[in-house]
């Protein structure tokens, strides 16, 4: 928690001062960059990044050097907030031709790259000479929310989250959608949280997802605040993360679900907070940028196959940046090999499906 928050609170303050001196210098509202899918790639790319430093600090020895940078959580907050800010942009764009194919083709997108994490796995667990037990894995996940493949609890939830977002807007008109899908999004997270007592704090993210479509659908107005109050804007964001930190702070231990919903606060917070300061911090070099763009176009894998090399580095007892190095190396060429198979089997089922449409 208190590395999530450091994280959103440095984020917001050093938009705050880029700018306040943008319009100290200039003298003129700033020009705003649009926040674009097209333009979350480098973010996508370094949120993947953050994921996998987080998971090795909890594996690598001497991993008080990652624990700074542990913000593995925070980073999938983000994720879910980029992912309902997409879908919603993305119906905006083309609403009927949009809803009409989204659950095939949200079952293909998001079934074929677990499917190949899954079998990886399974690889995995035959070289080591383990037993792979296929359906005690799908009970245990079922009945107890254990990963299988790991870290993949966030791709299921994307499947609910993806129905959820269908059946919202697929019969209701925008407003009434946008708060369907906030309510299916909260029943969700509570069956899971209280229901089915899978009593894992990284469920909370799950609600930055609502918040990434209600962003999408006030973007126009967000803007207009930003270029109208300028570096202001981003004080009145900083105010509210001094009254999270203070919520925080006074709630005693033994007020649990009142901790609860300011921890859920803060995770909701993070995604406005990369949009924001993707709205202050542009014109970077293209060199910089290229890196983390690549990273993102891979991130879905990134995300899913990273626990291989953490398979590599849990008993070798190397050091956390030896131990990173390691994970990244295995990573990424498996990442890169298997997004390369991934987007070759999705346009073939996707692309036969648009022929069989035409012909009709």
């Amino acid at each position: 928690m208190v590395n999530s928050f450091n994280f959103l609170c440095a984020l917001v303050a050093a938009s705050t001062i880029l700018m306040f001196l943008r319009n100290r210098w200039s003298g003129a509202p700033p020009c705003l960059a649009p926040f674009d899918v097209r333009r979350t790639m480098p973010i996508r790319g370094l949120l993947a990044l953050l994921v996998v430093i987080g998971h090795c600090d909890s594996l690598a020895k001497g991993s008080e050097i990652l624990h700074y940078i542990h913000w593995a959580t925070p980073a999938v907050a983000v994720f879910f907030f980029l992912s309902g800010y997409g879908l919603f942009k993305s119906m905006e764009a083309r609403p009927g031709e949009y809803l009409g194919g989204l659950p095939l083709r949200s079952l293909v997108k998001l079934g074929v790259p677990l499917l190949v994490a899954a079998v990886v796995m399974c690889l995995c667990l035959k070289l080591g000479g383990h037993d792979v037990r296929l359906l005690a894995r799908l009970r245990a996940m079922a009945l107890r929310g254990s990963n299988f493949p790991p870290h993949s609890w966030y791709v299921w939830s994307l499947f609910f989250l993806y129905a959820y977002f269908w059946l919202s807007f697929r019969f209701l008109p925008r407003r009434a959608g946008i708060a369907a899908f906030a309510l299916l999004t909260t029943a969700h997270f509570a069956m899971l949280r209280w229901g089915l007592r899978w009593q894992k704090w990284w469920w909370l993210t799950v609600m930055s997802m609502p918040v990434g479509v209600v962003w999408a659908s006030c973007e126009e107005r967000i803007a207009s605040c930003v270029r109208r109050l300028s570096w202001r804007f981003y004080a009145l964001a900083l105010l509210y993360m001094a009254l999270l930190a203070a919520a925080w702070q006074m709630l005693p231990n033994n007020m649990r679900l009142a901790r609860n919903f300011v921890h859920i606060a803060v995770y909701m917070a993070m995604g406005p907070a990369v949009a924001l300061s993707a709205y202050a911090i542009r014109g970077l070099p293209r060199a910089l940028v290229a890196p983390f763009a690549f990273l993102g176009r891979i991130s879905f894998e990134i995300y899913l196959l990273h626990f291989v090399g953490e398979r590599i580095i849990r008993k070798s007892g190397w050091g956390p940046w030896t131990s990173l190095l390691v994970v990244l190396a295995a990573t990424l060429p498996l990442a890169y090999a298997a997004h390369a198979f991934d987007a070759a089997v999705v346009n073939k089922l996707l692309g036969r499906r648009k022929k069989d449409e035409r012909r009709k």
